[in-house]
């Protein structure tokens, strides 16, 4: 870091990869315990919100982190970060295409992240939405297999040559040397031995019935905490089948519901 006329310069990889550790991971990290929190009170509408906001974070944290990537689709006049939105689909298309990692996401979690991505962007339930009761022990396995990818792969490709080792895209990230499920977020801090108590109820809502968190054996027993249900947006209901009152929610609320 050099500082010109009181203002400090970083190179453009730190720059970047500072934003995707601080408004990817750390908040994605923040999201996946609010979402286990809510899921706990049986508020199942904000927990699938605050899992499609998990995950699409963390994926665009892995875009981001390997925008050099020869497939990298973002950058140099491509695609940028913010034009995916919150298509989760289109995200995880692009993580699973990169070159330089091997990403691993089981079926469950591609079968996961199709069924948030149906319907869980909408915040104002105008569209349906329903649970199975696998959700959230889902997305706990989501983040086990996903978050260990927020790195700059290229960069810790190149510093793992310098150290001898040889390692050949495509990387198998769970086979490289170190704890690859560290990635020096949020998480971290709240299983570490030395969490202020301040946190306490966030490590709480973090550790609580988690087969998955990398401090734990994914086949530790816990008990479980299960949510079925359902929820009809007004939308779909019969009355909202009325030509007139379809009219007023486009003048009203949204000009591309379909008449």
């Amino acid at each position: 870091m050099s500082s010109a006329g009181g203002i400090s310069h970083i190179s453009e990889d730190v720059a970047l990869n500072t934003f995707a550790r601080a408004c990817f991971v750390e908040q994605a990290d923040c999201d996946y315990i609010c979402a286990r929190a809510v899921h706990r009170l049986g508020m199942q509408s904000q927990f699938l919100w605050m899992s499609q906001q998990t995950l699409e974070k963390y994926g665009k944290a892995v875009l981001l982190f390997n925008r050099n990537d020869k497939s990298m689709p973002v950058g140099h006049g491509k695609k940028t970060i913010r034009s995916y939105g919150h298509d989760l689909v289109s995200i995880f298309d692009a993580v699973r295409g990169l070159q330089i990692i091997d990403v691993q996401i089981s079926n469950a979690v591609v079968e996961l992240i199709a069924r948030i991505a149906s319907f869980a962007s909408d915040r104002y339930l105008t569209k349906s939405w329903w649970t199975k009761g696998d959700e959230r022990e889902l997305l706990d396995q989501a983040v086990w297999e996903i978050r260990p990818y927020c790195a700059p792969w290229v960069d810790i490709t190149q510093r793992l040559k310098s150290r001898g080792h040889s390692p050949t895209p495509p990387i198998a990230v769970n086979k490289c040397p170190g704890n690859p499920g560290n990635v020096g977020g949020i998480l971290e801090g709240l299983v570490s031995e030395n969490c202020s108590q301040v946190h306490e109820h966030s490590r709480s809502a973090l550790l609580e019935n988690n087969r998955h968190i990398f401090v734990r054996s994914p086949d530790t027993s816990v008990d479980e905490w299960k949510w079925l249900g359902s929820k009809t947006t007004p939308l779909d209901r019969d009355w909202a089948n009325d030509p007139s009152l379809k009219a007023a929610f486009r003048r009203y609320i949204d000009p591309s519901i379909k008449a």
